[in-house]
């Protein structure tokens, strides 16, 4: 079992979002794709995904983030 030394907030920054929603958009890509591509979890990339799709926005919803 390995885990992201980085912790989750890197793998939502705004760069890494709006990277997300490019691939998601703008190819054929799968969502383990996209993980694999942006080294990003599969977890990370469907919420993200998530977000964009109910909210149209690729802000995290954090506050203060």
């Amino acid at each position: 079992m390995s885990f992201c030394s980085a912790g989750a907030m890197s793998d939502t920054t705004l760069g890494n979002r709006e990277r997300v929603i490019a691939l998601y958009l703008h190819t054929s890509k799968t969502q383990r794709e996209i993980a694999t591509y942006l080294n990003l979890s599969k977890s990370a990339v469907n919420r993200i995904i998530t977000r964009w799709n109910s909210t149209g926005s690729t802000e995290s919803g954090r506050k203060g983030h």
